[in-house]
């Protein structure tokens, strides 16, 4: 399901971008830059890509390198 939403154009995504390198709320300036991605026409994948850690990547490994942070459970016993 698509919830398109239009955006009025008061600034433009550089203008969005500079606002949101100053504001001090992490929530703030991620929405800030996510409109500005918009406006630029990017898809919500290419926004995602921020190449910061936790962004999205997925790292798939071994059944044997699994371990649950929390718990401290390693391989079968861990999923």
């Amino acid at each position: 399901m698509r919830n398109d939403i239009s955006i009025k154009p008061t600034h433009t995504p550089a203008e969005l971008r500079r606002l949101a390198a100053r504001v001090k709320d992490a929530k703030q300036s991620r929405r800030l830059l996510s409109i500005a991605a918009a406006l630029d026409g990017m898809s919500r994948a290419e926004a995602a890509r921020t190449g910061r850690i936790g962004d999205g990547k997925i790292f798939v490994l071994d059944l044997e390198g699994v371990m649950r942070v929390r718990t401290g459970e390693v391989g079968a016993d861990a999923l």
